[in-house]
């Protein structure tokens, strides 16, 4: 089984660690056979993409040297420039 991950930059504070911890917790060595959870940091901040990835690997070193916990991020590229993006459905350039 694959289960993804997305987690984005945010302010106050993130649930990543908590959120792997709780899933990690109580695998069985057989069940971890059989997974793979793959963490997607959408961000374009390559700084704190890499603090993430460092994090995971501090956090949970037997899962990510095991090959249970990937970190993967997009190129900065794929994403759009969002300074030029359309307001659509009376969305807030914040929002947009």
């Amino acid at each position: 089984m694959v289960l993804g991950i997305p987690t984005v930059k945010r302010e106050k504070q993130s649930y990543l660690v908590n959120t792997l911890s709780s899933l990690l917790y109580s695998l069985t060595p057989a069940q971890s056979k059989d997974l793979l959870i793959v963490v997607l940091v959408a961000e374009t901040d390559s700084l704190y993409v890499d603090s993430v990835a460092q994090t995971i690997v501090k956090n949970f070193p037997k899962e990510v040297q095991s090959g249970v916990l990937e970190v993967i991020s997009p190129s900065q590229y794929y994403y759009p420039n969002f300074s030029s993006l359309k307001e659509t459905f009376g969305d807030s350039k914040d929002r947009v």
